[in-house]
């Protein structure tokens, strides 16, 4: 080796990068955590105490007996919404057992289970279609109807209890305009207005053929709560194109409303206004009150799987009543994944002229719920998926006291984690001990006073939270996609701290020069495997010794290669730095085109190239694919290293330099792609412009290309590595 090269240490008041990464370990440990909690659910034993009559439902009834014993069960949960309850009694449905249909909650009654197994299911889906005879070819290819009518709207359709579901195609929505031969793709489905059948486009034949379970989410809740002190505990409710349990009585306060140890999926989809001239609303909860309420209890469900929400409270805008409030909201212990919004609330404003008497929601608690994977359900598939967020409060009034958010697991959302809005800061609720997991540079949300802003979770997104949303103790993690094991380079090309992945360097020359550089190693870096190099030489503007500024400002090049997947452009990165009184090559900028002759040699240049011949010894670089790149004054570099040392790198993209065009013969067979702003003042793109004639009449391999944004025409080409490295 001619040089010297030695890493250099960060100093101990060097900034350190916070970015946690979560590991492969640390997601297991929460996939583990929300497992528990989904068996701790699922096999929850009955602790009800009740003070009236009990009554059993079972598969095996009778509607005509009495229901006060096992052996005189009755069989159907209308028989269950036709009985003449009364407070305190309660309606036990027997574990294993399929009861289908809609239930009236009435006021005072606990609804729960019994015996051994699974859950009861109440399913909003009147019967089981996969009936072979009833599905009938249209005569258009692949499309089948279901011969029946069906006179309220269907939202969804389930196959095989998850293992598929459909796609409804919604008149104006994606240009889809009611035309049953405009349906294209396998499981699209239309609920058509006019003739009321259900339409299934199906590419492997007769769905009763392909699935053994086909069930129709119609537009009607599972249960209607339609009074208070009402217990939902221990079943497992599906299968509805409306809402999973529902309260909607306007004006009238819903007080102890409890839902515990219950399973709820597959819910929504149905439109909530129809109008066949117009855009239709899709909506879709598995458990929420619209209205009023006080002692609303949500506590260790299992949600999934829902069109909108897994559990919401909701006083919309435009309110006539006196009392708009909502008070001793507890959702606790839950877990809900693959929803739009697993927590929504929101209080909007009264209507135009009123002057309610309270317009608060008070004493809300959200805590110990693990909340997952939001937007990636079967309702991403709504028009308005962008709204999607782990707890949904919208820009809502949402005026509140007492409100706290604590102790919850944000596990990944596609859209936003948190979208919390309210009309004074001292509305927004207290956020203490939650833990985020996102993808970097995902969204985090909104949060603060109405209108809110969206915020990236980027490498800032620790001071956002500590400071808008005043959380100390919050723990964030990022989770990198799918095959990287690295974070992006926006978040780690700042640091000037020892990194691994930017480990930082020093070069002295033979002749005593020094050069700080950066060496960049692919993410999955292989001693044994031979890889490209790309020098890459920075601007005027990014001088200097801090060996930071030529990696962090603009050196979008840089950016692409660190972050790029494609192990096809797998390369190691050299980055060195020019001194702050120094140049690439020691002629001013604006002099364009000069002559090596008078010229001489930086003393910088002949660094960086024996950084290059010495940095072979020590990491695994195939020799025939040496590349150089440079910007402004690293395009001087460029082309002044191809004429200095020509054959030694393989292909090189000089931007918006200047360089000697009478020594164009000597690298005609390097591959040459130049780049020249077209409106450069201070280099003049015609001095690239005589460069690329000296090389075309040499016979060299040489591209050209003008441009007006660096960014994307030059360094965001598609094609730009692609041509690079397939330079051999």
């Amino acid at each position: 080796m001619a040089g010297k090269i030695e890493e250099i240490k960060a100093d101990a008041d060097a900034s350190e990068i916070n970015h946690i990464v979560a590991s492969e370990k640390y997601l297991s440990e929460i996939d583990a955590k929300a497992k528990a909690l989904k068996d701790k659910i699922l096999n929850s034993e009955v602790e009800i105490a009740v003070k009236g009559s009990v009554y059993y439902v079972s598969n095996k009834g009778d509607d005509s007996g009495d229901g006060k014993s096992p052996e005189t069960a009755w069989a159907t949960s209308e028989r269950v919404s036709s009985a003449d309850l009364k407070s305190g009694d309660a309606v036990l449905f027997e574990r294993g057992g399929t009861f289908r249909g809609n239930i009236n909650a009435k006021e005072g009654v606990t609804y729960s289970a019994y015996g051994k197994g699974a859950k009861p299911e109440i399913l909003g889906s009147p019967q089981n279609y996969s009936v072979k005879e009833n599905w009938k070819e249209t005569g258009i290819s692949n499309i089948y109807v279901y011969d029946e009518e069906f006179s309220i709207d269907a939202g969804l359709i389930v196959f095989n209890n998850g293992e598929a579901w459909s796609y409804k195609q919604v008149i104006d929505i994606n240009g889809f305009t009611g035309k049953i031969d405009e349906l294209k793709n396998d499981l699209e489905m239309y609920h058509h207005p006019d003739d009321k059948k259900i339409y299934l486009y199906s590419d492997k034949g007769n769905p009763a053929e392909r699935y053994a379970s086909i069930e129709f989410c119609l537009r009607e809740n599972i249960i209607d709560i339609t009074g208070d002190d009402i217990t939902i505990d221990n079943l497992c409710i599906k299968f509805s194109g409306r809402h999973g349990i529902l309260y909607f009585k306007p004006g009238i306060v819903c007080r102890n409303l409890t839902v515990t140890n219950c399973e709820m999926g597959w819910i929504g989809g149905s439109f909530s206004l129809i109008s066949r001239e117009s855009k239709t609303t899709r909506y879709g909860n598995a458990v929420t009150i619209v209205g009023n309420c006080e002692n609303y209890t949500v506590d260790s469900c299992y949600i999934y799987q829902v069109y909108d929400a897994g559990i919401s409270h909701q006083i919309p805008s435009g309110s006539q009543r006196n009392l708009n409030f909502m008070e001793n909201v507890r959702y606790t212990n839950n877990l809900v994944e693959y929803t739009t919004y697993p927590v929504e609330y929101f209080l909007g404003s009264p209507a135009e002229g009123t002057m309610p008497e309270k317009q608060i929601m008070s004493d809300i608690l959200i805590k110990n719920n693990i909340l997952r994977f939001t937007g990636y359900g079967w309702g991403d598939q709504r028009p308005n998926k962008i709204h999607a967020a782990h707890i949904k409060g919208w820009d809502h009034v949402n005026q509140a006291e007492n409100f706290f958010i604590e102790d919850n697991i944000l596990d990944r959302s596609k859209y936003m984690m948190v979208h919390i809005g309210a009309v004074n800061e001292s509305s927004l609720p207290v956020m203490k001990n939650n833990i985020y997991l996102q993808y970097t540079d995902n969204e985090f949300g909104r949060f603060g006073v109405n209108p809110t802003k969206l915020v990236m979770f980027g490498k800032d997104i620790d001071k956002f939270i500590k400071n808008a949303l005043k959380e100390q103790d919050a723990e964030i993690q990022y989770v990198l996609p799918e095959g990287r094991a690295r974070l992006p380079f926006s978040f780690v090309k700042n640091t000037q701290s020892d990194n691994e992945s930017l480990p930082s360097f020093l070069y002295t020359a033979k002749d005593g020069t020094v050069l700080p550089f950066r060496l960049i190693l692919p993410e999955k870096y292989d001693k044994n495997k031979k890889y490209p190099l790309v020098l890459y030489l920075h601007s005027q503007n990014q001088r200097g010794n801090d060996n930071t500024s030529q990696i962090a400002n603009g050196s979008y090049l840089i950016e692409r290669l660190y972050d790029e997947s494609d192990p096809d452009y797998s390369c190691i990165i050299l980055a060195p730095q020019c001194p702050k009184d120094a140049m690439w090559v020691d002629t001013p900028l604006k002099n364009g085109n000069y002559s090596i002759d008078t010229v001489v040699e930086s003393k910088y240049i002949s660094a960086a190239v024996s950084l290059v011949n010495d940095i072979k010894y020590k990491y695994s670089i195939d020799e025939s694919r040496l590349y150089a790149a440079g910007y402004s004054m690293g395009g001087y570099g460029v082309w002044d290293i191809a004429a200095r040392y020509p054959g030694m790198f393989a292909a090189i993209i000089p931007v918006g330099g200047a360089g000697d065009a009478s020594m164009a013969v000597s690298f005609k067979e390097t591959a040459v792609w130049a780049f020249h702003g077209l409106n450069d003042y201070y280099v003049l793109d015609i001095n690239t412009k005589n460069m690329v004639s000296a090389l075309e009449a040499a016979g060299a391999d040489i591209r050209y290309t003008g441009y007006e944004n660096e960014m994307t025409e030059c360094w965001g080409r598609e094609d730009l590595l692609s041509w690079l490295f397939g330079v051999f």
